[in-house]
């Protein structure tokens, strides 16, 4: 899955949005189909989105050592 931005630019100001998307494979060829929509934030925005779908959650987070404390185990252990 992939987030597409697109811009709308039929109008007086351009609409930015993106779209959720997968790929898979239909008769040999490669279709697309649409699961969800973004819509609401700006373009830089949207391009922080899509980086970040395409990389996952950055290591500091995963390793634990960041913001995020877990409450309920320090509470647990008393």
């Amino acid at each position: 899955m992939f987030l597409e931005v697109r811009v709308d630019r039929r109008r007086r100001t351009p609409y930015v949005y993106g779209l959720f998307r997968e790929s898979y494979r239909e008769g040999g060829k490669v279709r697309l189909r649409t699961r969800g929509r973004v819509t609401g934030l700006s373009h830089a925005q949207l391009v922080a989105l899509r980086d970040f779908v395409r990389r996952g959650c950055p290591a500091r987070l995963e390793e634990g050592s960041g913001e995020h404390s877990d409450a309920t185990e320090r509470s647990g252990s008393k």
